[in-house]
């Protein structure tokens, strides 16, 4: 399963996942950076020629990209769930977990940094905006471990242990048929299949909202 790191700009997903992968011995991904070495274009470029919806589209082509993958921790952009698709997609094979951090907190590490495009000019003011519009979409995430006042050692800690907490798989029985409950089973569906010698035709049972997101 990948480990998604979310959150708004400064709250230390790249500081926080460059150390849980170190720990955990997996490869990071850092969404932005990602991006640029895949297209050869600096994000900042994007929004500066009004290319937004361009990168919004390769944003959530990567999204499909890493949830083809497994063992990742993965640090996207502040904005890449805002697509339900991406999220669904990164859902669907890993554990997302959502940092917080207070506005003022938040400013003292972004610094005036002018390299986040959607906070250029009154920095202050941007991002409260920001986490306001965002608002129900962090909270939307059941997952949520606060960065602030906090060593980054001990964040880490949280975090690992929260993705363990939940990564198990829950079996029970149907009758003569047993089910499998828990997160990232799709990206394990041809393990599962394989075990117990299953060939094609299959059939697959949905509803119309989860068909449409999977």
């Amino acid at each position: 399963m990948n480990l998604i790191l979310y959150g708004p700009p400064g709250v230390g997903k790249t500081v926080l996942g460059k150390l849980i992968a170190e720990r955990l011995g997996r490869e990071f991904v850092d969404g932005d950076e990602w991006i640029e070495a895949r297209w050869g274009c600096r994000v900042p470029d994007y929004f500066q020629r009004g290319e937004e919806p361009l990168f919004r589209a390769r944003e959530a082509e990567a999204c499909r990209e890493w949830s083809a993958r497994d063992g990742l921790v993965i640090a996207p952009g502040g904005g890449a769930l805002l697509d339900p698709h991406s999220r669904a997609a990164l859902e669907g094979t890993g554990v997302i977990i959502c940092l917080t951090a207070p506005l003022e907190t938040l400013l003292a590490r972004l610094n005036g940094s002018h390299s986040r495009p959607l906070l250029s000019g009154d920095a202050p003011a941007r991002l409260a905006a920001l986490l306001k519009e965002r608002e129900s979409l962090y909270r939307s995430f059941a997952l949520q471990v606060t960065t602030d006042s906090h060593p980054v050692e001990s964040v880490a800690d949280e975090v690992i242990a929260t993705f363990r907490a939940v990564e198990g798989i829950t079996r029970f029985e149907l009758g003569d048929c047993s089910a499998r409950m828990g997160r990232g089973l799709l990206a394990r569906l041809p393990e599962f299949l394989d075990s117990k010698n299953l060939r094609p035709p299959f059939v697959v049972v949905s509803d119309s909202n989860v068909a449409s997101l999977h």
